[in-house]
């Protein structure tokens, strides 16, 4: 067996460890240093966690080009000269960013508007893209209708061509909720120095599971007989005395 050994968590950095993925651990512990209270453990099995409700930015202003439609395809371009203006947006697990940066184009008579797919977003979290188009700056409505007369959102890598263009509808987002709702359950509540000590009647661990030792401020958390996919170390943003740093040891598998 490897064995891993991280440091997950210092409060010097951040009042929530990044999340970690264990799926393929066999057996782990948690050896916290710094001890006070409001510091607990979270875990968690949906994947959608690891952006921890955080949002991401909006995609880079559109790319635009035009092209003219081939025979085959039974569809005609517009009739005369067309200036679109087009914003697009991410999509998540979560919900969509808010729009990006408009970009416009003057597509000629005949010609149909594409608007290239966007980079995939840094974290890599966005799952597909919408644009938003208009013959007015800043009146942009949703527009990738699929052939089935469905709006859905776009894969990355595939260009949109506008082949029949939309002048009402879903206007662009006006908040940004490409962050993910869900966060971990927290199985030390409220604190671990409770779940150790006085807090152990309520049922949040089991005496096998924790061993906390109040003269040095530190504390071994060991499930052993637990599955979990991700899990973290989070304090409290109030005043604190203690550093407070969060090791994980286990097996991999």
């Amino acid at each position: 067996m490897q064995t891993a050994n991280n440091n997950i968590f210092s409060s010097k950095n951040a009042a929530s460890g990044v999340w970690r993925n264990i799926n393929n651990w066999q057996a782990f512990s948690i050896h916290v240093t710094g001890v006070e209270s409001k510091v607990w453990v979270e875990v968690s099995n949906d994947p959608n966690v690891l952006t921890d409700g955080a949002t991401i930015n909006a995609p880079a202003a559109p790319v635009l080009t035009q092209f003219t439609p081939t025979t085959d395809m039974h569809v005609n371009g517009e009739p005369v000269n067309v200036t679109y203006y087009v914003k697009n947006t991410y999509v998540t697990p979560g919900g969509e960013t808010v729009a990006s940066a408009e970009t416009s184009l003057l597509v000629t008579a005949g010609n149909l508007l594409v608007v290239q797919s966007p980079a995939l977003d840094t974290g890599k979290y966005a799952v597909a893209w919408n644009t938003y188009i208009s013959k007015t700056a800043g009146t942009e409505v949703l527009q990738n209708l699929e052939d089935n007369a469905v709006i859905s959102p776009i894969s990355f890598g595939r260009s949109f061509i506008l082949k029949s263009f939309i002048s009402s509808g879903i206007s662009t987002p006006g908040s940004n909720t490409s962050g993910s709702p869900n966060a971990g359950i927290n199985v030390t509540p409220p604190d671990l120095i409770l779940a150790g000590g006085t807090g152990m009647g309520t049922g949040y661990l089991d005496m096998s599971q924790l061993i906390y030792d109040s003269t040095t401020a530190q504390a071994i958390w060991t499930p052993s007989c637990l599955v979990y996919n991700y899990i973290r170390v989070c304090k409290s943003a109030d005043t604190q005395v203690l550093t407070t740093n969060a090791y994980l040891f286990g097996q991999l598998g």
